[in-house]
């Protein structure tokens, strides 16, 4: 992923994260700090968390919150992209008539 890619990645980060505090404890992975990404997915409501850890990546989904490779989350990203690109497509030729 190219260095601009990147930080325009982390500013929207800053941007439009939000900070969370986890209000609850899991013991669900073996690795304490894989248990902390997963407590504060929950507490953030995140639907999914981006990772290459293979132990969170082995559990697919915990609760309401799925875990995925890069790859898995920009081909979601791409297609999301697409069907707006196309929504809006659609919507200037629906004024159009």
């Amino acid at each position: 992923m190219p260095s601009l890619m990147i930080a325009d990645l982390m500013a929207l980060f800053v941007l439009r994260g939000d900070l969370v505090i986890p209000d609850r404890q899991v013991t669900v992975c073996r690795d304490p700090e894989d248990n902390m990404v997963i407590e504060a997915a929950l507490a953030g409501e995140a639907p999914w968390v981006v990772t290459g850890d293979e132990d969170l990546l082995s559990l697919g989904t915990y609760e309401t919150v799925s875990f995925v490779t890069r790859a898995t989350s920009w081909r979601a990203s791409t297609r999301s992209l697409q069907a707006l690109a196309a929504m809006k497509r659609q919507a200037a030729l629906t004024k159009r008539s």
